[in-house]
């Protein structure tokens, strides 16, 4: 998982998950799909950050930063929807 974290954020990335969670949702308009890899990605270039910080050492599940970072996207985007204006 380092691998393809590191990968998007020197390649940018394409993951057909994404694209089949948002073409599934497209037919309900109260759903929504948030990709929260720009988050991480923004985060870990704006502060030197890799993987490893976001994740338990055990596994790979968020750690404690991991999740407060997915939690601010969630919020954000909720916002933006409920809103319609940019956070």
């Amino acid at each position: 998982r380092d691998r393809d974290f590191e990968a998007a954020q020197v390649n940018g990335y394409d993951f057909a998950l994404l694209d089949e969670m948002q073409s599934l949702v497209s037919d309900h308009p109260n759903l929504r799909v948030v990709d929260l890899l720009p988050a991480f990605l923004e985060n870990a270039l704006e502060n030197d950050y890799s993987y490893d910080d976001y994740v338990l050492g055990c596994d790979s599940h968020w750690n404690e930063m991991g999740h407060e970072l997915a939690a601010d996207a969630v919020y954000k985007a909720l916002f933006e929807d409920l809103y319609q204006t940019e956070y």
